[in-house]
């Protein structure tokens, strides 16, 4: 890791210990795109509390984004059909 990229890290790392004082579990993610290394994705974690607690939400997290999207498509898709029916 770069100097930055420490320096990014820390703060999440520090920002997830704060939080943690106020809840049973606390997980951060953060990416960001960097051009200057071929197009490349920098992600960062950063977590606190039980282990177990995070996993449980992050799973019902992607669930529920993933069942977003897919009402998402099917509401495009029945606007379209409407548009095509008129």
């Amino acid at each position: 890791m770069s100097v930055e990229e420490d320096k990014q890290q820390e703060m999440l790392n520090e920002h997830a210990r704060q939080l943690g004082e106020h809840f049973d579990s606390v997980q951060i993610f953060a990416s960001r795109h960097e051009s200057g290394i071929h197009g490349a994705t920098l992600n960062f974690a950063a977590g606190e509390g039980n282990f177990y607690a995070a996993v449980g939400q992050v799973r019902l997290w992607l669930v529920m984004r993933e069942e977003e999207a897919r009402v998402d498509v099917r509401q495009r898709r029945a606007a379209e059909q409407n548009e095509e029916e008129e």
